[in-house]
């Protein structure tokens, strides 16, 4: 399985096909992160900014086996994978799932949900790199993040 985005004018769309099928008429480009295991990437979240970098965020295999979430960053024609500073959430890692990825402009940068069971994480990407994970909710009431 590989991901696959298309990048029109007034359209963004990622979908795990295999394998990805591009026609002259459409801009699909296959993406394969670096370290990436088979059937390991899932539940992506996709964004892009006012600038044309576009980022997603999916949940894979690490080189240790263990699940994380990692991000793609694609600007000038080149993607750049980090990883996301992954909460511990316990016996089901595989669980964790990307819910929303919003951006406006390069300055505001890319901000982050995932949800885990009851529990809501977000996360702030700016300047080439990720914030550490914070709590949002935790069992469903307000976390240590929310005044």
């Amino acid at each position: 399985m590989r991901f696959c985005l298309y990048a029109g004018p007034a359209l963004l769309l990622l979908s795990a096909v295999a394998p990805c099928v591009a026609d002259s008429a459409s801009y699909l480009t296959p993406i394969t992160p670096a370290g990436y295991v088979p059937n390991g990437g899932r539940r992506p979240a996709l964004a892009a900014d006012a600038s044309g970098r576009t980022m997603v965020v999916y949940l894979g295999k690490g080189p240790d086996q263990k699940w994380k979430l990692y991000s793609l960053l694609q600007s000038g024609g080149a993607w750049q994978q980090t990883p996301v500073p992954t909460p511990d959430v316990g016996a089901y890692p595989s669980e964790l799932a990307p819910l929303q990825l919003v951006t406006r402009t390069p300055a505001d940068g890319f901000h982050l949900l995932a949800g885990y069971e009851k529990n809501l994480y977000y996360w702030h990407w700016q300047k080439g790199q990720w914030s550490n994970v914070e709590l949002v909710t935790a069992n469903g009431a307000a976390g240590a993040g929310l005044a």
